[in-house]
């Protein structure tokens, strides 16, 4: 989610209490296990004061879901959480010409493995 938005719409509506946590690379996609185990650890130790249930993580289109929920089951964010769910947002207009796209051999199609992920 964009930073400018929530702030946005905190100013205007007042209802949006969300903290928004970002990488210091910006993108999920890159480190990813690293980057969200740390950010989720943080988390954990915030929930004591904050007391929150949830945690979403949004990640770039061309993230792979599959090292995203691997934190939740092998990494020590295991012990505290739990992966609820995956939910895959497609673009209509492109959506069949990107599962359809023909990839090099060893390339896995983005659109196919996040679908199948949700």
């Amino acid at each position: 989610v964009d930073q400018d938005i929530i702030k946005f719409q905190k100013a205007q509506v007042g209802f949006a209490k969300e903290e928004i946590i970002e990488t210091m690379n910006g993108c999920i996609c890159c480190n990813v296990r690293g980057d969200i185990s740390k950010v989720v650890e943080r988390l954990i130790e915030r929930r004591k004061e904050s007391h929150f249930t949830n945690i979403i993580i949004e990640t770039t289109g061309l993230a792979d879901p599959g090292p995203v929920a691997e934190t939740f089951f092998a990494s020590p964010v295991a012990d505290t959480c739990t992966l609820d769910g995956i939910i895959t947002v497609v673009d209509a207009k492109y959506f069949l010409t990107h599962l359809r796209e023909k990839k090099s051999e060893g390339t896995v199609n983005e659109t196919f493995e996040q679908i199948a992920f949700a």
